[in-house]
């Protein structure tokens, strides 16, 4: 109840502060709930819809109420040839296919397009010219989970907590920043203290 708390409240402040309609797009924890829910409703032969009113990201988020755009995965869009992914401008945005060490630079050459993505849950950054493409990046903005979580109590982790900011330009060109969370605080955020 906590998380879904916090996660609703984030969500009223991007909405407030946001000029332009949300898109969320699901990634592999959110598809975990109802994968979750369907081996419920066959195991113990409960009602998947009443299930889902409780647990679904689209109801614990009040999608619809609040207009947001969902992006589920195994699904397509915007008639792209890789389901869970749409393209704003000159940008892909996608959960992500590789965890690997430099999945920025995977993430890249799989497209041969921008692509901002988020599965491995660290900050990451890619950018190359190519001779046909003409330079062209990758961007994994960090997470906002726990950093080292239970379930990784053998396992250290490499994630970072983040975001990313995308300034668009009316023909699709863009500036892409991954914001960098520190302590709890935004490195993009106005600070009382200034150091030189």
């Amino acid at each position: 109840a906590d998380d879904q708390n916090a996660t609703n409240q984030f969500l009223d402040q991007i909405q407030e502060r946001s000029p332009v309609p949300i898109t969320y797009l699901e990634g592999n924890h959110e598809r975990r709930i109802e994968n979750w829910i369907t081996t419920q409703t066959v195991k113990n032969t409960q009602d998947a819809e009443y299930l889902k009113t409780v647990f679904s990201v689209r109801n614990v988020l009040n999608i619809e109420k609040r207009k947001i755009r969902l992006i589920e995965q195994g699904k397509f869009y915007d008639g792209l040839k890789l389901p869970a992914t749409v393209k704003f401008g000159n940008c892909f945005f996608t959960h992500g296919s590789s965890t690997a060490q430099h999945a920025a630079a995977v993430h890249v050459k799989k497209f041969g397009s921008n692509v901002v993505y988020g599965h491995t849950h660290r900050m990451d950054s890619y950018v190359i010219r190519q001779v046909k493409s003409g330079t062209i990046g990758a961007w994994s903005p960090g997470c906002l989970c726990e950093l080292q979580p239970l379930w990784q109590h053998t396992n250290p982790t490499d994630w970072s907590h983040g975001y990313g900011l995308q300034m668009v330009r009316s023909n699709g060109d863009f500036l892409h920043v991954n914001v960098p969370i520190l302590d709890g605080k935004s490195l993009l955020s106005r600070s009382e203290e200034h150091t030189s």
